[in-house]
């Protein structure tokens, strides 16, 4: 990469591992409902291994692993996730709603400077979607659902200067139809998604 005043070589390496297990047990209440309780946990694990070499424009020769190295950073994220999740259906009208609690522990080391950093934060993420059938081909649809994305390796160093180690946030809202027939499927929706701790970079 041509980064001005010298080339640079960044070789980096993810290594990511996972287990989730899914149980749900469908019954019904009477009066035409339904119900199929789902509970479930997710574990991954992340490890990084990021590099960089760098040679001076004027000497005219590409970076290597034999070339002055100025990055060295090793980081690691923990995240689970437990949720459940109960679908109710009454007649044409379906309603889920669900929870879901994350928590993620992140570390990253500067080799070079021995210089460690790290996050650890949880969250609880509620959800609800809402269906309803007109008939066999057409559904209006509405649903609302929390995210996050964690801090990302590369900002870990200045959120942890700044106290601002959190997770990006986002509540999303959505209403809609969908219709589905043997010779036609067609989808229209409008939605608004809410950030806090929203993190840009140019």
């Amino acid at each position: 990469l041509d980064q001005g005043r010298f080339n640079s070589l960044s070789p980096r390496y993810y290594w990511v591992r996972g287990i989730e297990g899914h149980l749900a047990q469908g019954f019904s209440t009477g009066l035409n409902s339904h119900h199929e309780i789902g509970i479930g946990y997710r574990y991954i694990n992340e490890a990084s291994h990021e590099l960089r070499y760098r040679e001076n424009i004027p000497i005219a020769r590409l970076p290597g692993a034999d070339s002055r190295k100025d990055r060295d950073t090793r980081g690691q994220t923990r995240a689970h996730a437990f949720y459940i999740d109960d679908r109710i259906d009454i007649g044409r009208l379906t309603l889920t709603p669900g929870l879901r609690y994350e928590h993620i522990k992140q570390q990253q080391i500067n080799v070079l400077t021995a210089r460690p950093y790290s996050g650890n934060y949880s969250i609880a993420l509620p959800a609800l979607n809402v269906s309803y059938w007109l008939d066999d081909r057409w559904t209006l649809y509405a649903n609302t659902e929390g995210s996050f994305g964690s801090v990302q390796y590369s900002q870990m160093p200045n959120r942890v200067a700044q106290n601002k180690i959190e997770p990006e946030k986002a509540r999303t809202w959505e209403i809609g139809t969908r219709y589905a027939s043997k010779h036609l499927q067609a989808e229209a929706n409008i939605f608004l998604i809410n950030f806090s701790n929203q993190y840009e970079s140019n």
